[in-house]
């Protein structure tokens, strides 16, 4: 039988049993359920309920007994309502003892004790009456009756009470004796399993220990051998162990094939590695003199480029004063014919200003006359203006006068409203008529105040105008001499503007000479210009073929050196190939083949060395340096430790390892956070308690899934990974990062 199907039977075994406990419980637990559930429902409830009604029929006898005390007096013949209060309570409980309850005996017994109650309730009725009746004697004789009916009442309720409780001790000794019976069921069932699955494991353990040690005998013998692959795993069987031998036999077939295959090929590498090394020295050298001839035209480049640079500033140099050559000679001619234009202008200004002189002359005479007229008129206007200013200083004295007399009119206007008010009803009329004079009166003193202002305003004006018509006449005696002067100087004038007429066509002829030599120079200096712009234009061309040709060959020679500089890598990459060639033959020699027998250590993998092979989680970048040497190194630790969990994790690692590494990060952790607290209070961070509480939960969190983890509970988990970075990168990246700086600032 086959190792799987000998584990799969045992595990089909196993759930057998578990399905055999699960049963066996599910029945007694029924069992047990229901039976609980009839001591609650039932004898439970039934007892308590009798209790009740016990404490009802004591209460009846106590308020009907304290009615025989009171006699009914005010404010205290409550009796008869508590006990009835009671009373009723006795009967609903009774009622549902009876509703609940399908035991005839058992209902004939509550069905007495309920009649019974009635009477009971009826005698201390009575009873109470008798007593508030003062018939104390009988009173007291019913009173001994009801005592007795209590306590017999009460007797029997205790009976029923005994008998629930019996009911209810036995419901509980049989749900004590199915617990007992289902455990020790449950421990036959299990401890059948565990004898089976003990019977089993050792059968399988014996299928699998003895093959495996012939299996790990013959893997010794190859791996503490000579890398000896001509020797194989002898064990013939068809089970899984079997499977592994012939199939770590047929890998080690493909092995040796390998082995020779490489050590075949490595006549042809040497030999290939060899050429690559020749190769590249070769070329090495041929670039070096590339390399030096292209370094020379590069040189000669360079000194033509500043022949050339110096021959292009020449003619730009040429050019520039033979454009600004071709410029004046342009603004001269510009200049001489507008000259010319300017002196035909001027001939004709002149001729026409001699015209005009001689026109002026003669109105200048009758300007001459009209002035002498205005200066009469003027003094009119001023003894007119004088005579109106002696008028206003005459209106302003009325008007005075005028003010005056609204003053004292308002004055008897008040006295005699204040007369009209002593006359009271009498003086009503006169004192509207007064009131009516008084408002005349201001109205008049508020008009001639207006009047007086406008008249002093027009006064000044009168006087201001005065003064100008005094400046006007000075002006207009300064303009009679004035014109008298111009028409002098107007005759002058006109002499003057004949003679310049001659002068300026003699200036004209000479102009006329001068635009034709200036149109000669011009002609020239542009033919000049052309020439020169042309030649400016072929050397900047020659100027940039130069630049192309530098740029080309600094691009040859930069290219040429780095390929020089390949070349040498090469030869190195060459030689280096060489000796790992020779070093790989010497190793593979070492393993002993059908071809070739050779002896070496067989290298083992260890198993550490494949978690190199496993993406970090979490990279190191300086994002999370917050500056602090201490607290950085060991944020770097707090991640490693996160980084060996993602590793050993995708490594499928086993518990004890996990275990070792969760405790290890929890405990640093722990270290990480005391010692960072401690640097806080040191430097009296401000923000420590908030800093703290976040540690805190943090170590909480951790502390609560490394208890879960150990005892099984939980898994490690890329949730719980992913919350581990999280949690650490947000945390140094927000609150370490304030600390750091924090303690930048007050270091």
């Amino acid at each position: 039988m086959n190792i799987s199907t000998k584990l799969f039977t045992g595990l089909i075994i196993i759930s057998l049993f578990l399905i055999s406990i699960l049963v066996t419980s599910y029945v007694f637990d029924d069992k047990i359920n229901s039976k609980s559930m009839l001591l609650n429902k039932v004898y439970t409830n039934n007892t308590l309920k009798f209790l009740d009604v016990r404490r009802d029929v004591i209460q009846i006898q106590q308020w009907y007994t304290d009615i025989s005390l009171t006699k009914g007096l005010d404010g205290l013949n409550t009796g008869f309502r508590e006990a009835e209060k009671y009373y009723s309570s006795s009967q609903v409980l009774l009622n549902e003892l009876i509703k609940s309850n399908n035991n005839g005996k058992f209902l004939n017994k509550i069905q007495n004790i309920k009649e019974q109650i009635n009477k009971y309730y009826d005698l201390g009725k009575t009873m109470a009456q008798k007593y508030l009746e003062k018939d104390n004697a009988k009173g007291n004789l019913l009173m001994k009756e009801l005592d007795s009916f209590a306590e017999k009442l009460t007797m029997d309720i205790d009976k029923l009470v005994i008998k629930e409780k019996k009911h209810t001790n036995l419901l509980l000794n049989q749900i004590a004796d199915l617990t007992k019976l289902k455990k020790n069921i449950n421990i036959v069932i299990i401890g059948i399993g565990i004898f089976i699955i003990v019977l089993l494991s050792v059968f399988t353990i014996h299928d699998i220990k003895k093959p495996l040690k012939t299996v790990v005998f013959a893997l010794k013998n190859i791996s503490e051998g000579e890398n000896d692959l001509t020797k194989t795993i002898s064990y013939n069987s068809k089970n899984e162990m079997g499977q592994l031998s012939n199939y770590f036999n047929k890998f080690l077939n493909k092995l040796e094939l390998t082995i020779n295959t490489i050590k075949n090929s490595f006549g042809k590498s040497q030999d290939v590695g060899d050429n690559l090394l020749s190769y590249s020295e070769k070329v090495s050298a041929t670039l070096i003199e590339i390399n030096n001839n292209v370094k020379s035209v590069n040189e000669s480049f360079i000194h033509l480029d500043d022949n050339i640079n110096n021959l292009v500033k020449a003619i730009d140099n040429n050019y520039v004063s033979i454009k600004n050559l071709t410029e004046k000679v342009e603004t001269q001619a510009s200049a001489v014919t507008e000259s010319s234009s300017s002196i035909t202008q001027m001939i004709k200004s002149i001729q026409s200003v001699a015209q005009i002189a001689q026109d002026k002359k003669v109105s200048t005479k009758n300007l001459l006359d009209i002035t002498k007229i205005g200066g009469k008129k003027l003094e009119e206007t001023d003894i007119i203006i004088k005579n109106i200013s002696e008028t206003s200083e005459e209106i302003l004295a009325m008007i005075n006068i005028i003010n005056g007399i609204a003053i004292k009119t308002n004055l008897l206007a008040m006295n005699a409203a204040i007369e009209a008010a002593h006359a009271g009803q009498a003086g009503k009329g006169f004192a509207v008529v007064a009131d009516e004079i008084r408002k005349l009166a201001v109205s008049t003193a508020n008009n001639t105040k207006n009047i007086s202002e406008t008249l002093k305003n027009n006064f000044e004006n009168i006087q201001l105008v005065s003064g100008l018509s005094n400046e006007s006449k000075a002006a207009f005696n300064n303009i009679t001499k004035e014109v008298h002067d111009v028409t002098r100087d107007l005759e002058e004038v006109s002499d003057h503007m004949l003679e310049l007429s001659t002068g300026s066509n003699e200036i004209l002829k000479a102009i006329s000479n001068l635009y034709d030599i200036t149109e000669s120079i011009r002609t020239n200096s542009s033919q000049m210009k052309q020439a020169i712009g042309e030649s400016n234009e072929a050397v900047h061309n020659i100027q940039n073929i130069s630049i192309d040709t530098l740029d080309s060959i600094t691009k040859i020679a930069k290219n040429v050196s780095e390929m020089k500089t390949e070349a040498i890598t090469i030869a190195k990459l060459g030689q280096e190939n060489t000796e790992n060639i020779n070093l790989l033959n010497f190793e593979v020699k070492k393993f002993k083949t059908n071809h070739s027998s050779m002896s070496a250590k067989n290298e083992l993998i260890n198993y550490d060395d494949q978690l190199l092979t496993v993406p970090l989680f979490v990279t190191w970048n300086d994002s999370l340096n917050i500056n602090i040497d201490i607290v950085d190194n060991q944020h770097k630790k707090l991640i490693d430790y996160i980084n060996k969990l993602h590793a050993n994790m995708k490594m499928g690692r086993a518990f004890k390892v996990m275990s070792k590494i969760i405790e290890g990060l929890v405990d640093y952790t722990v270290t990480h956070f005391t010692s960072e607290e401690k640097l806080m209070l040191d430097n009296k961070y401000p923000n420590y308690k908030d800093h703290k509480s976040q540690h805190v939960k943090f170590v909480e969190q951790m502390t609560e899934f490394k208890g879960k983890f150990f005892k099984k509970e939980v898994g490690l988990t890329p949730e719980v990974l992913d919350f581990l970075q999280d949690w650490l990168v947000n945390h140094i990246k927000g609150s370490d990062k304030l600390f750091g700086s924090y303690l930048k600032k007050n270091i």
